[in-house]
């Protein structure tokens, strides 16, 4: 059941990269080839651990910890096949990696990875760690006239609730058209809308 689980959140995290928005309990059951009603069952558990925020007919999307838990499974995910590819030279080094990179301890990742970089892999790793870092604050990178900059964590169901007045969503690509004191200025789908910094202190924006 826990592979299960990860591979839930690591599939919300690979729609959201190529889709650039919230995901769909649907399209997590058809990449998983699991059925709607196994899909919904495992929302809610994730959404109960405080990993998902489901938001009636959108979607959902990751927490901040499920975002982590997400980018941890890419990353164990990449060091795996890597491995694979270049070490053993194994023909499907993907295919191999995607049966076991779910059921890798930490520990083993973390040697894995030690290994890897002792033997001259660690400017490979470093690159594919830095694209894929995460989520980091807007508020500090929230410079005028910065774009492309993509809404991914807004913290907890009571916070989220919060935003519903500024219509803000996750998964929207934002521009920042000008930052004051007190609230900054920002254009989302065609519409400015004014966010106090306060606020906008705890959105997050997804280093792709």
């Amino acid at each position: 059941m826990k592979e299960t689980f990860l591979g839930y959140l690591d599939a919300i995290y690979k729609i959201h990269l190529e889709e650039n928005r919230m995901v769909k309990i649907g399209e997590i059951a058809e990449w998983m080839s699991i059925s709607d009603a196994s899909s919904s069952e495992m929302a809610r558990r994730l959404a109960a651990s405080k990993l998902i925020i489901i938001q009636p007919y959108k979607g959902v999307y990751l927490t901040r910890k499920g975002l982590e838990i997400a980018i941890s499974i890419l990353k164990s995910f990449y060091l795996i096949e890597l491995f694979f590819s270049a070490v053993l030279k194994l023909k499907n080094p993907e295919l191999s990696a995607d049966h076991v990179a779910y059921s890798f301890p930490k520990d083993a990742i973390t040697a894995l990875e030690k290994f890897l970089r002792k033997n001259g892999f660690s400017k490979r790793i470093d690159a594919y760690f830095i694209n894929h870092s995460g989520a980091i604050a807007i508020a500090g990178r929230a410079k005028e006239g910065a774009s492309g900059l993509t809404l991914f964590y807004f913290g907890d169901e009571r916070f989220s609730k919060r935003l519903e007045k500024f219509t803000l969503e996750p998964h929207k690509r934002i521009k920042i058209l000008n930052k004051e004191d007190s609230e900054t200025l920002i254009l989302l789908n065609d519409k400015k809308i004014r966010v106090p910094n306060e606020i906008l202190g705890k959105l997050y924006m997804l280093i792709q």
